[in-house]
């Protein structure tokens, strides 16, 4: 794996983590419970069931949920993705390296092969 991979990919978790912080409206410093307490607010903003007549309403709860779920469980990145327009090919090549285990294992295959 070449280096420029596992940057690319740290810069994509990145962009990824801001964008989520974007869309729920909140700093990059808040825990847990601030960003479930903003997703429950905005939610109740924008869910479709509430606001059947807003174009857009699905979509828009839809980008929510995806940011709340990347921030708090780690999934649903796919959906930021394609906010962020990044092609399906530079995606999920070799390790994630966004923790130690990660980064220990692209270690080990590029130095150790």
């Amino acid at each position: 794996m070449a280096d420029e991979d596992w940057q690319e990919n740290l810069k994509q978790t990145q962009a990824r983590g801001l964008l989520a912080r974007r869309i729920l409206g909140v700093s990059v410093t808040a825990g847990p419970e601030e960003i479930r307490q903003a997703y429950r607010a905005a939610s109740k903003a924008t869910h479709p069931d509430l606001h059947p007549d807003e174009a857009g309403a699905t979509e828009s709860f839809r980008n929510l949920r995806c940011a709340y779920e990347y921030l708090m469980h780690g999934s649903g990145g796919e959906g930021l993705d394609k906010l962020l327009d990044i092609p399906p090919s530079s995606q999920k090549r070799g390790y994630e390296v966004d923790n130690e285990w990660g980064y220990w294992c692209w270690w080990r295959e590029r130095f150790f092969p």
